[in-house]
């Protein structure tokens, strides 16, 4: 059963919340739990999405005897397929890791160990790193996709879910580290809503706080344009869920086309949420499983990042506005930021110049139409 926490009590029949109309949010019988009755959807073919891999590499298989880690250069080699799972009953809630790293050697190690803890293969796309991050990844013997730069996060993670054959991939950013069966909860949950294309668990903060995105700027049905905040008391289906720790049903990733390649940084997330919604499925938060998120850790510091980071949440906003066709008027916004970076000229505050700087600098360049990857060196 979904639970709902009583204060946004979901009366599905007159679609109101709170005695506000909203539009119907989906309920159990929306997510196909068996108790639904819905009939399994047909699997997706996929045949058509596997071109781009070598047939002489097309699987894989991991020795889980064999504690030499694998690596693959995406400069000098195409990736493998990978294939995980050992019978048909494992097979059908096997999981693969997927972990994007880009100079996310201070985190990297947690999280690569929890995921050993619990026995689950990795895979480590590094996007160009000049730590040791793939020396980490090595050490826990993930597969290691070099590659020769940074590709942006959207893009590094679809290159590691098209080496996988299992058909649930974690998707985890290296500065999540997951508690004691977690992974457990989250298969649980993956078997008893089928149509859940999404599951993530319960993101908790450095402070214990839990982390719940209460709207999203694509969301289609509860905006919840105020912010009122809220957190589920147990498994329910939401209307986005933050990308830090989500467990993905793999062909309906690749069905629908994996993280939009335009989007450099930010937003992807939000983005393939709402691609999720509109193919019909849904997105399920699983209260069981635990997630510890030390936020905006997973690159270390370095000059220029706070104004690259603000640059691209900048930009890939107003694309995905744009994408999506809604109405995006952020004039005031940036005038209010432009007054700001003049405000941290005059007083010599170097943090706040170049956060703003990043934030007006984005806007700009979507406004004469750059593209976010040109900037970054990478087409």
């Amino acid at each position: 059963m979904l639970l709902f926490p009583e204060r946004r009590s979901i009366e599905a029949e007159t679609g109101r919340v709170n005695g506000q109309r909203v539009a119907r949010f989906r309920s159990a019988v929306a997510l196909g739990t068996p108790e639904a009755g819905q009939a399994k959807r047909a699997p997706v073919d996929l045949r058509g999405l596997r071109a781009d891999v070598a047939p002489a590499l097309e699987r894989q298989l991991f020795d889980n005897r064999d504690s030499k880690a694998d690596r693959c250069d995406t400069q000098t080699q195409t990736v493998p397929l990978l294939d995980f799972h050992t019978n048909a009953t494992e097979a059908k809630l096997s999981v693969t890791a997927v972990v994007v790293s880009h100079d996310s050697g201070a985190v990297l190690h947690d999280c690569l160990s929890a995921l050993a803890a619990a026995n689950i293969r990795t895979i480590l796309v590094d996007n160009a790193s000049r730590d040791s991050s793939t020396a980490i990844g090595e050490s826990f013997g993930a597969f290691v996709i070099a590659n020769g730069r940074n590709e942006g996060y959207g893009r590094a993670m679809n290159i590691g879910i098209r080496a996988v054959r299992t058909p649930f991939v974690l998707i985890i950013n290296p500065d999540v580290t997951l508690d004691h069966g977690a992974i457990a909860s989250l298969r649980a949950a993956a078997a008893s809503y089928p149509n859940a294309a999404i599951l993530a668990p319960r993101i908790v903060e450095p402070d214990g706080r839990i982390f719940f995105p209460n709207k999203s700027l694509l969301s289609p049905f509860l905006k919840n344009e105020k912010g009122v905040k809220w957190a589920p008391e147990g498994d329910c289906s939401t209307t986005f869920l933050q990308g830090c720790c989500w467990l993905v049903r793999r062909d309906v990733f690749l069905a629908i086309g994996g993280f939009d390649p335009e989007i450099f940084l930010f937003y992807e997330d939000d983005d393939l949420c709402r691609r999720i919604i509109e193919a019909g499925y849904s997105l399920v938060h699983v209260h069981g499983a635990i997630a510890r998120h030390k936020r905006g850790a997973s690159c270390a510091p370095q000059k220029g990042r706070l104004f690259k980071a603000r640059f691209h949440l900048s930009w890939s906003r107003l694309y995905v506005a744009r994408k999506w066709g809604l109405s995006e008027n952020r004039s005031i916004s940036i005038f209010i930021a432009c007054i700001k970076w003049l405000g941290s000229v005059a007083t010599f505050n170097l943090k706040r110049r170049e956060r703003y700087a990043g934030t007006v600098m984005g806007y700009i360049s979507f406004r004469l139409g750059g593209r976010a990857l040109k900037i970054e060196g990478v087409e």
